[in-house]
């Protein structure tokens, strides 16, 4: 009977996942907990913070920058593959009136390029192939 209950016991908490939500990558033995994709990351040079959180895979993500002037440019950011590679289209970026002297010519902020994550880092990489490391 005690077999049995441990079984049943070991059973019980496979399906409960362990109570966390949190996946996990490994990297030979040694185990990070991974947030996902989509969260606050931060650029290792520069400190830009890049805010993905409330996005989901192969959908469109309401996501704004704003330049050195102030002027705002709002955008629909989208990642195509899955959570540790793919690629990405930031499209119909437009200015936001009223947020600087005018607009500084955000339609031309429209590109494509690439994406990899492994565990806590972010590299993304734009069509020109220039790159930007985020943790």
């Amino acid at each position: 009977m005690k077999p049995f209950l441990i079984l049943l016991l070991t059973i019980a908490l496979l399906a409960c996942g362990g109570g966390s939500p949190a996946t996990t990558l490994s990297s030979g033995t040694d185990e990070e907990t991974d947030e996902g994709l989509f969260r606050e990351w931060t650029e290792t040079d520069s400190g830009f913070l890049l805010d993905l959180t409330g996005g989901a895979l192969n959908s469109n993500l309401a996501y704004y920058f704003v330049e050195e002037d102030g002027s705002r440019c709002d955008c629909s950011l989208t990642f195509l593959g899955d959570e540790t590679s793919g690629s990405y289209v930031l499209k119909q970026c437009t200015y936001r009136v009223g947020s600087s002297g005018g607009d500084p010519g955000c339609n031309s902020s429209n590109h494509t390029g690439t994406y990899e994550r492994d565990n806590n880092r972010l590299s993304i990489c734009d069509d020109t192939q220039d790159c930007s490391t985020y943790r």
